[in-house]
């Protein structure tokens, strides 16, 4: 789906967690895994950074807009990956990259196609 300017730069910073996700979830083995960790350590400034730059303005607009349930969402979902990030391991690499994975689609699926319908501005 074509996403607005305003939305494109975190929807590609979604294709690196959705790589990111497919690399957790196929962690069965010794070697996949010690892939997927080195991966994870690579990328999770910058999902704790997407996080939190999305925080800043989403939630807000999403209330304004009376979608307070969506801000709710994003606010809660970030809240357990952030705390899956700290200790991966406690989940699992697996269950982890589902959980990112299903993190992003909610966010692509629904999230930012609502925005997009009331006005492009995500700020």
């Amino acid at each position: 789906m074509r996403r607005h300017a305003e939305f494109v730069p975190w929807s590609r910073e979604h294709h690196a967690a959705l790589s990111l996700a497919r690399s957790l979830r196929e962690a069965g083995s010794p070697e996949a895994e010690a892939r997927a960790r080195l991966r994870l350590g690579d990328l999770r400034r910058v999902l704790l950074a997407h996080m939190e730059e999305e925080e800043k303005v989403l939630p807000e607009r999403l209330r304004r807009l009376g979608a307070a349930e969506l801000a709710e969402r994003l606010l809660a979902e970030h809240a357990a990956l952030r705390e899956a990030l700290k200790h991966p391991e406690a989940e699992g690499y697996p269950a982890l990259g589902e959980r990112l994975a299903a993190h992003v689609r909610f966010e692509e699926r629904e999230l930012f196609p609502f925005l997009e319908a009331r006005g492009t501005d995500p700020r």
